[in-house]
């Protein structure tokens, strides 16, 4: 089981292209397991920081020519480039986990729920969450950061833990040769995101 640890930071919600996102840990999405998906499969790498207000994210994916298709929050954007977390804060006390699928047009899909079958769409105030994204000159890929206010996680858990379980996962199914690439290894015979079970450890630093 992979094991990310999610260091401090003087300020979470940084920009993206900030040079403090270097100082946090570099998680690779380099697993492609399914049968299909594993064909020019681009590179794509996260960075996660926290402080005593939430928690912020970024990816960089060398992925060129990435599609992008999505026209408004909360639409299929799984079929665009799309990078993605799947956690869940609180996993002593429950089962239920939030997914953040993140368009490379900066429209985001935000579900919760125990499983892929009993998945609530959430409406958020999602200018919250404070979405960039940009494609890099030069066919040098794209990156993407958000940022998640403890705020809004204990609209889902009253108590917090320190160590959760997640998954980060790049895909896009709209493209010339669709990839689905994941952190933590998922062993399906079919692609399936929503596997709890293959979640890896997710720990903020204390």
């Amino acid at each position: 089981m992979n094991i990310y640890q999610i260091k401090k930071a003087t300020l979470a919600d940084l920009p993206i292209d900030s040079n403090v996102w270097n100082t946090a840990n570099e998680g690779s999405i380099d697993l492609y397991p399914w049968e299909g998906y594993q064909t020019n499969v681009p590179l794509t790498n996260f960075y996660m920081l926290y402080d005593k207000e939430g928690i912020g994210i970024k990816f960089y994916s060398n992925e060129t020519n990435p599609v992008g298709n999505a026209k408004g929050m909360n639409t299929d954007v799984y079929t665009d480039s799309c990078v993605e977390i799947f956690f869940n804060a609180a996993p002593e006390q429950t089962d239920k986990y939030l997914n953040f699928e993140l368009s490379v047009t900066g429209y985001m899909h935000l579900g919760f729920g125990s499983g892929r079958f009993d998945r609530e769409l959430q409406y958020i105030d999602f200018s919250t969450l404070h979405i960039d994204t940009r494609i890099l000159e030069h066919d040098k890929g794209w990156e993407a950061k958000f940022y998640i206010p403890f705020s809004l996680l204990e609209k889902y858990y009253p108590k917090l833990s320190s160590n959760w379980n997640g998954n980060f996962q790049k895909l896009c199914e709209d493209c010339e040769i669709p990839h689905l690439g994941c952190w933590n290894l998922i062993e399906t015979e079919k692609p399936d995101f929503h596997r709890p079970e293959f979640f890896g450890e997710i720990t903020l630093e204390s």
